[in-house]
């Protein structure tokens, strides 16, 4: 059975729609100042499952590199990972 690309994509909208709308996804929630301070300490995680952190390995050395989020949407891998710029902005 082949499902019209437009299906899974209203399908996924609707999902994400549900999931920010209650607010208690992890998915959806801030990051807080805190978790932004020890990132920029070193201290910081990336969570791509529900159950499981990405080994720091697999990034290298991040310190003093610029770090580019793609398809992060502006989510909590960002401030995590990302150097401070300038004019304060994570």
């Amino acid at each position: 059975m082949k499902r019209d690309v437009k299906d899974i994509v209203a399908l996924n909208r609707q999902a994400w729609d549900n999931q920010s709308s209650n607010g208690e996804s992890r998915w959806v929630q801030p990051v807080d100042e805190h978790t932004i301070a020890q990132a920029r300490l070193g201290n910081w995680s990336v969570i791509l499952t529900p159950t499981r952190e990405v080994p720091r390995d697999w990034f290298g050395e991040l310190q003093d590199r610029p770090v580019l989020c793609l398809a992060s949407g502006g989510g909590p891998p960002g401030p995590r990972v990302g150097p401070p710029r300038a004019g304060g902005a994570p």
